[in-house]
């Protein structure tokens, strides 16, 4: 096993210590403002389905949710220009929103969804996929809120965030689907 240098670069920078970070193109901004957050959001979401994929033998499940994070790396990559900066190309494209339409008609066509709100938690895997997909609206609503403060030049983004998020509704079910449990729905009594 062939073994690197050490880095001599640390992560920790203390830069952050008074509340603000840096993004791409070096200002400054407060770490509560509507662009840390979605980032921040953009990334709990792929560290949520990263959990998932750690969690799945290698099959197309887990080459699905690789694909996903690497799209939401994209997205970070995009949301990370301060303001006014221009960029030369966007990095997050329609190809990738196609692929995930039809990755999403292909799964749907083979559930029995059921027409009413479901609880989740029924499997381990369909219930981190719900959680993944109740941060990825949350990733939505704010890059929906900077898109609102500061207009994103591409548009694509917010698409994908919202199909993704209905991606992985599916992919919860398909999950419980898998496991030959059925998807509990809500009562009005309890």
């Amino acid at each position: 096993m062939k073994t690197g240098r050490k880095s001599t670069r640390s992560i920790t920078t203390a830069l952050g210590d008074d509340g603000a970070t840096a993004f791409i193109g070096g200002k400054r901004v407060a770490k509560s403002g509507v662009r840390a957050h979605a980032c921040g959001d953009v990334d709990e979401a792929s560290a949520w389905i990263g959990l998932v994929r750690s969690r799945t033998t290698p099959s197309g499940l887990s080459r699905s949710l690789l694909r996903i994070q690497n799209h939401l790396y994209l997205i970070n990559c995009e949301l990370a220009f301060s303001q006014g900066r221009s960029q030369a190309k966007s990095c997050l494209t329609r190809n990738h929103l196609t692929w995930l339409n039809q990755a999403a008609r292909k799964t749907e066509a083979d559930l029995h969804l059921p027409h009413q709100f479901i609880l989740y938690g029924e499997t381990e895997s369909s219930a981190f996929l719900d959680v993944a997909r109740a941060v990825v609206r949350r990733a939505e609503r704010n890059v929906a809120a900077l898109h609102q403060a500061e207009p994103l030049s591409n548009r694509t983004i917010l698409a994908y965030l919202n199909r993704l998020s209905d991606y992985l509704y599916l992919l919860a079910r398909k999950e419980e689907t898998r496991m030959g449990v059925s998807s509990r729905r809500a009562e009005r009594k309890a």
